[in-house]
């Protein structure tokens, strides 16, 4: 499950890496963790050892998304936070908080939903 091939740099790909040696202990950001991506991508990171920063604003549903992947990973750390993204200062509160717990963050995994102003394209 947790396998890919990655070219080397003479254009060989015989060389597998196993996802679970490249990401062991690295540090993932994910917002809006509730939706069903943002929750697949954290069980699929959990996999392969990723330390886990899950950030939403639906503390209900955040608080049950842990829940279950907890019943999967019972082991892991995850640091909740409870944050509007599209309030700058409380996302650079979510990377410092990531940052104190994990002391790096590796990747973010945006994928709230900020569109901004929606405006029609001209023909």
């Amino acid at each position: 499950m947790c396998h890919f091939s990655e070219a080397t740099a003479s254009g060989n790909s015989d060389t597998t890496h196993s996802k679970k040696q490249i990401l062991n202990d690295q540090s993932t950001l994910i917002t809006r963790t509730v939706g069903r991506l943002g929750f697949a991508t954290s069980r699929e990171c959990l996999a392969c050892g990723v330390h886990l920063t899950l950030v939403d604003y639906d503390e209900a549903a955040l608080d049950q998304a842990i829940q279950n992947i907890k019943q999967e990973y019972p082991e892991v750390k995850i640091l909740k936070i409870l944050a509007d993204v599209t309030c700058e200062e409380q996302v650079k509160g979510d990377v410092d908080q990531a940052l104190e717990v994990y002391g790096r963050i590796d990747s973010f995994y945006n994928h709230a939903g900020i569109e901004g102003r929606l405006v029609p394209l001209p023909e």
